[in-house]
């Protein structure tokens, strides 16, 4: 399954791999799952990608981070006063304003998503680089600000249309509300450092445990694909030409079979 021509990205700048993986998760998505379930949503890519194929499926997407589920909210609920804040930020946009945004903690809901758009946009590395640490240690990018107005309308529209849920939990919680069959896209692999794997290893055999389908992108570290082979239950996914490698538990080989 391909991702439509006009394909939507997440609402705020991300790392180009991320975006890529979407069109693997796509191609590894049974005919039948239940819900769609992403416990530690980050760029968000391949939630939009299904939104897009798949207009009858439910969605439910969470994350710690409450910044970053805050920008989804508002995109789907005023996404107008959105992009007329972020176009604010943008026509100012230096290292000076970018510094000052930066040490800023705005309380109102499309304030604070306006900023989290901005310096995404703005930030070296773009929000993969430097959301995880609030954008404390973030540097400015002198050479462009990047932000789609026309992308983020469509998003808006895509998530008006679709079922689809957002809430501040960890994956842990998030596990919870999880079942049988449900579909979970779990991109959590790359902040597992040694004294994280251990949790990581119990919400994969959790998630085993409940029948739900399970999918996890390719780790980049090469003792992280390491460590992820030794987890019982999941196995790499025969890599198909121009597609990322992923990993699926054997109750997603047993749907895609």
């Amino acid at each position: 399954m391909r991702m439509s021509a006009k394909r939507i990205n997440p609402p705020y700048l991300w790392s180009v791999g991320r975006r890529r993986l979407a069109e693997s998760v796509l191609a590894a998505l049974p005919e039948y799952f239940g819900d769609f379930v992403d416990p530690a949503l980050t760029s968000g890519a391949a939630a939009i990608a299904i939104m897009q194929a798949r207009p009858d499926a439910a969605f439910r997407l969470s994350s710690d981070d409450a910044e970053l589920v805050n920008v989804w909210r508002v995109a789907e609920a005023d996404v107008t006063g959105l992009v007329e804040r972020v176009r604010q930020h943008v026509g100012r946009s230096s290292a000076y304003y970018f510094a000052e945004l930066r040490h800023s903690s705005p309380n109102a809901a499309v304030e604070a998503a306006a900023r989290f758009v901005y310096l995404c946009g703005a930030a070296q590395g773009g929000g993969e680089a430097a959301s995880p640490d609030g954008f404390r240690n973030a540097m400015f990018n002198p050479r462009t600000t990047a932000f789609d107005e026309a992308n983020l309308q469509r998003l808006s529209a895509l998530l008006r249309e679709r079922q689809v849920s957002f809430t501040v939990q960890g994956a842990f919680d998030a596990l919870r509300g999880i079942r049988e069959d449900d579909f979970v896209f779990f991109d959590a692999l790359p902040d597992a450092r040694p004294d994280a794997r251990r949790e990581v290893a119990s919400l994969v055999k959790s998630i085993n445990a409940k029948g739900a389908q399970l999918l996890v992108p390719e780790p980049v570290q090469v003792d992280d694909r390491e460590w992820l082979a030794r987890l019982e239950g999941i196995a790499q996914r025969g890599e198909a030409p121009g597609l990322d490698a992923v990993w699926v538990n054997r109750v997603l080989r047993r749907a895609l079979a």
